[in-house]
């Protein structure tokens, strides 16, 4: 077994579910509450058949985005945790590298964004480093 790329599987399994619970908990259920947080205005985004966007239909637009990017994150630690048990050939060399790359451009966005202040960053760069390492394995 490939004890980097397992840690980095735990890792993103553990990012995407801490995402999703917190992500709900503490920002999407009080989306327009939040201090300093705009409320979502109406008519802004999708709208549904030629019928205009509603506050409804933006707010669950953002909480499927949201959950959305949870199920990519618990793909990629079920992708990692699956070549973490095998032997890796060029091809999940490849695979592995991208996804490295990927998380670091998480990474880059999450700094960027938040200049240094978020968590999530940090998480990333780690799975990024995880990622690049066990694939040189």
């Amino acid at each position: 077994m490939n004890g980097i790329l397992g840690a980095a599987a735990i890792l993103a399994a553990m990012l995407g579910l801490m995402h999703s619970v917190l992500g709900e908990l503490l920002l999407l259920r009080h989306f327009g509450e939040v201090e300093g947080l705009r409320p979502i205005a109406t008519g802004v985004l999708v709208p549904l058949r030629g019928l205009p966007a509603t506050s409804l239909l933006s707010k669950q637009t953002i909480r499927m985005s949201w959950h959305a990017l949870t199920a990519f994150g618990l793909a990629a630690s079920a992708i990692l945790a699956t070549f973490a048990m095998r032997p890796l050939d060029a091809g999940a060399t490849i695979a592995i590298r991208i996804l490295a790359a990927a998380f670091l451009a998480c990474a880059a966005l999450f700094f960027v964004g938040t200049r240094l202040r978020h968590p999530g960053g940090y998480a990333f760069l780690a799975l990024a480093i995880l990622s690049w390492l066990g694939a040189s394995r």
